[in-house]
């Protein structure tokens, strides 16, 4: 029998949607980001995401990318490995449009079924750059980090854009390690709970 989802309801905190309630879908592979820590992503960026080209390659249960659409993002650029996960999501934009006309329009939200590396490399071709990237990969995974070193390598942030980078507690050594590469730079560190937020920028 195939098991039973569970369902959460994400709040969106600011911009044109504030208060919308929205039913996400969970399940033990789907961790949808904590409302603190979006809060506090987004806090961190609020003079940044009205107009910004954004980025969310661990897309998940919409959470981050519908944040960035109330509040303004211009351009919204998001992919995930799991065709289900793209249609529900498509299905939320959807009847997020019906509600605000004009709001979730197909021309500023981009979706693509791609893993991260497929996700990157394309916008490598298409010469696409970013001002906001948000990385929320599983945990302990691996891909966050994965993410920066290919971010850096294919040069997808522009001059002034910024990175942040959602990881567990345990993994926090791991990040460590890798600043010791000096690939980017490293603005400042947030915790929350158990969950740390690495703020970068690039050189």
């Amino acid at each position: 029998m195939k098991k039973a989802k569970n369902k959460a309801t994400l709040v969106i905190s600011g911009g044109a949607l504030k208060g919308e309630k929205i039913v996400l879908q969970t399940d033990e592979k789907l961790r949808p980001t904590r409302q603190i820590v979006r809060e506090a992503a987004f806090q961190i960026w609020s003079d940044r995401i009205v107009g910004s080209v954004f980025l969310d390659p661990f897309a998940g249960s919409g959470a981050v990318i519908l944040e960035a659409l109330s509040r303004g993002a211009g351009e919204i650029y998001a992919s995930d490995v799991s065709p289900d996960i793209l249609y529900d999501i498509r299905k939320k934009l959807k009847s997020l449009g019906k509600k605000r006309p004009g709001l979730a329009e197909a021309s500023r939200i981009m979706l693509s079924s791609n893993d991260v590396n497929s996700a990157f490399s394309t916008h490598f071709m298409d010469k696409r750059k970013f001002d906001l990237i948000y990385l929320d990969p599983p945990y302990a995974s691996g891909l966050g980090i994965e993410s920066v070193r290919l971010i850096s390598r294919y040069e997808l942030l522009n001059d002034d854009g910024r990175i942040l980078l959602e990881v567990s507690k345990r993994e926090k050594n791991s990040v460590k390690r890798f600043l010791n590469e000096e690939i980017i730079f490293l603005l400042k560190r947030y915790k929350y709970g158990e969950t740390y937020l690495y703020h970068f920028c690039g050189d």
